[in-house]
């Protein structure tokens, strides 16, 4: 995406001074069909923020069937994590590089990883699974209100 001009600007500047200039792509704000395409010729999603209130990026990786790398900041980790859909990691550089390094030289586990977490976001986050759950809760609201 977009950020402060300031910011984008050391970000350029760090990927030119580690020599990782060449294997970064900057595409900017992405959406409809441009990021599904990019979703789709993925091979690791990386969301390794200190603290993410549920990560639906994560899970718009996980859709399209790419393996994620999240921090333990991202509130979809554990779920990602238990489906063997992704590895959790500190948000800590050596950490974070480490797992996109072993997941890029792993295909069978990132095969795995990657049925994984369509499932998983079929299973959990997918218009019909959030649907099923949310009428579940009102009906627990709703019978607990009767009692009132």
């Amino acid at each position: 995406g977009a950020g402060e001009a300031s910011y984008v600007a050391t970000l350029h500047d760090t990927a030119e001074r580690v020599g990782a200039r060449a294997n970064v792509h900057w595409v900017g704000q992405v959406e409809g069909a441009r990021k599904q395409e990019l979703l789709e010729r993925a091979a690791v999603f990386v969301l390794p923020s200190f603290n993410e209130n549920f990560g639906i990026a994560a899970v718009e990786a996980l859709a399209a069937g790419v393996p994620c790398v999240l921090s333990d900041g991202v509130a979809v980790a554990t779920e990602v994590a238990a489906a063997g859909a992704g590895l959790v990691v500190r948000p800590e550089p050596d950490a974070v590089a480490g797992a996109i390094k072993g997941l890029l030289a792993d295909v069978p586990q990132r095969a795995r990883m990657a049925m994984a977490a369509r499932q998983l976001a079929r299973d959990r986050f997918s218009p019909a699974a959030l649907g099923e759950r949310l009428q579940a809760l009102y009906a627990v609201l709703a019978r607990g209100r009767e009692r009132v």
